[in-house]
């Protein structure tokens, strides 16, 4: 087997050229759109401050064979700073990840992947994750690590909580036919309910960035008062950063076609939303609104608009929707499956004060967590009436 070569690369301007070619590995490869350019370009444009950019690419001869984007955070630890080098998009968004290696090449590529982060970029810490379930090359990670660093290389692998897929069938009648008899007979009830109270239902797919950008600010609206409904501050007052953020990103795949913002109706009346992104055959649902109260919760409006996306995937040719972490009473209704997401931190067992930084990043965590998080945000900010604002990040990069 060809020796292949692995080039690191420091910022996006100098990959432009390669934009088209990066995006068709990653479809080819694990069809996961958080690995593709823009994504990866977007999301380094609002969270990369103060980090440095280290995109591993891999070839053998002319073909490529494997992109690894990196930062490299400079965490404080309390007695200095731990660098690690993190995936884009581990952090601040809600992402399961599935980096794009060809399988024949993959030992070799994290080989030398670890060699330069470690050896020439000086990081501490290499962590992976969090990776799917169904992501190959996970044990293969572990063995490369340990060939070159020795056994206790590993030093935290942990399962993080599940996310959720759906995969599809060729058509929604094959779809429809394989819920339970309980939950076909629901839904059927809950849309003629629904109907007989408020009108027909519609569903508008809106694909265009004009589009998207007229319709985003009532999309906004009925994401905030459904999540502060549920005390809670939804994507966009946690996140920092986090409207600008996704327009960027809604901007930027609406140009490629691969982005809609779905919009139910119910007698003309505005009930739900479902921001979708395409890649391959995969649908990547990644927010959600719909109206609140307890007759719409009722009526079960969050049933049906996923109902709606499901069978408009289908009709698109999809193969699965991928719909972001944790267990939902209503998509497993619908037919959902959990896969574990995964993930490790790597490093030289036995560099000078590593393991005690570690201990330490772990502490300031885990107090942060209850003071800051758990205490302070989720509680006394709320019985204050006090404006969350969003949520520190010092907190989200400390995560080891």
């Amino acid at each position: 087997m060809d020796a292949g070569k692995c080039q690191i690369y420091r910022d996006f301007e100098s990959l432009l050229p390669f934009r088209e070619k990066w995006d068709r590995f990653v479809l080819d490869q694990t069809g996961d759109i958080h690995q593709t350019f823009d994504w990866c370009r977007v999301w380094w444009k609002y969270y990369g401050s103060g980090r440095r950019l280290a995109v591993l690419i891999y070839r053998v001869g002319d073909r490529l064979a494997g992109i690894l984007p990196f930062g490299i955070d400079p965490v404080y630890a309390g007695v200095g700073c731990l660098n690690v080098a993190k995936l884009l998009n581990s952090e601040y968004t809600a992402c399961v990840l599935f980096p794009a290696i060809s399988g024949d090449h993959a030992h070799d590529f994290f080989d030398k992947a670890l060699e330069i982060l470690l050896d020439e970029e000086k990081c501490d810490l290499v962590s992976l994750g969090p990776v799917s379930d169904e992501f190959p090359f996970y044990e293969g990670v572990k063995r490369s690590a340990r060939q070159r660093l020795g056994e206790e290389s590993i030093l935290r692998e942990k399962s993080s909580p599940v996310y959720c897929l759906f995969r599809l069938p060729d058509s929604s009648e094959e779809y429809f036919a394989s819920l339970k008899s309980k939950q076909r007979t629901n839904v059927r009830r809950r849309r003629k309910q629904i109907e007989e109270r408020c009108g027909p239902l519609a569903v508008a797919n809106l694909e265009s960035w004009e589009e998207i950008r007229s319709e985003f600010p009532f999309f906004r609206e009925m994401h905030d008062q459904y999540w502060l409904s549920r005390g809670q501050g939804g994507h966009f007052v946690d996140l920092v950063n986090g409207e600008d953020f996704s327009l960027d990103l809604i901007r930027t795949a609406a140009e490629d076609g691969r982005v809609c913002l779905q919009k139910m109706t119910a007698g003309g009346e505005t009930v739900a939303y479902q921001f979708l992104f395409f890649f391959g055959t995969r649908v990547h649902w990644r927010l959600t609104a719909r109206a609140i109260g307890e007759e719409w919760d009722k009526l079960g409006v969050g049933v049906l608009a996923l109902l709606f996306l499901i069978e408009n995937s289908i009709e698109r040719g999809m193969k699965s929707i991928e719909a972001g972490p944790g267990i939902y009473e209503y998509k497993t209704q619908m037919g959902a499956e959990y896969l574990q997401m995964r993930s490790m931190l790597i490093g030289k067992p036995n560099s000078p004060g590593l393991q005690s930084k570690i201990k330490m990043l772990s502490w300031i965590y885990k107090s942060i967590d209850v003071v800051y998080y758990k205490i302070w945000y989720q509680r006394v900010v709320k019985v204050l009436g006090m404006n969350r604002g969003s949520i520190w990040q010092y907190y989200l990069r400390c995560r080891l």
